[in-house]
């Protein structure tokens, strides 16, 4: 991305909740998630791909070109327009951060929430399904779980979501009774 990371992401936001926004009316976000995050992952893991889309050497006509016979009859009529703007606009190196922000805005839609777990022990099946079970009831959200493990936390477990911590591990709580000790 360039300079303006904090401009940038502005713009970004405002792109992706455009394009959400039509996939919302038109009953698509998923589709529009799978298939933007596709055309960001061609872009992102393709540095040749990424660096024609963001050079300002290639023509705004050649850029179209691809974008036509890549996309015209392969995606919906307004996601083929949106990259299109993009262009135009001179925005395409936005297209990971507005993936980014697709997936976030397509996930809340959906009621779902990311959860990361930190603990000690890896997790088995049995207690992944039993700790999403009891996340699902306690907020109230259909809960996507990723698990990590570390030997620094000692044991319990460290929840984070949005911009939440619950930290259960027995690392802080001797931490907590240190600091009443001293």
């Amino acid at each position: 991305m360039s300079k303006g990371h904090d401009k940038d992401t502005t713009v970004a936001v405002r792109y992706a909740n455009a394009l959400i926004t039509i996939a919302v009316e038109k009953n698509m976000v998923e589709k529009i998630r799978d298939d933007f995050g596709a055309i960001s992952d061609l872009v992102t893991q393709n540095k040749g791909i990424y660096d024609f889309f963001t050079s300002p050497v290639v023509t705004v006509s050649d850029k179209k070109e691809i974008i036509d016979l890549s996309f015209k009859d392969k995606v919906e009529m307004f996601l083929y327009v949106f990259l299109n703007m993009l262009i135009d606009k001179n925005r395409f190196y936005l297209v990971p951060v507005i993936n980014r922000i697709i997936k976030e805005k397509a996930k809340e839609l959906a009621n779902i929430l990311e959860v990361e777990t930190v603990t000690s022990i890896t997790l088995d099946d049995d207690m992944k399904k039993a700790l999403t079970e009891k996340l699902n009831k306690l907020l109230n959200k259909k809960i996507e779980l990723k698990t990590t493990t570390t030997d620094d936390i000692i044991g319990g477990v460290v929840l984070k979501y949005k911009d939440k911590v619950i930290d259960g591990s027995i690392k802080t709580k001797l931490e907590k009774i240190e600091k009443q000790l001293i």
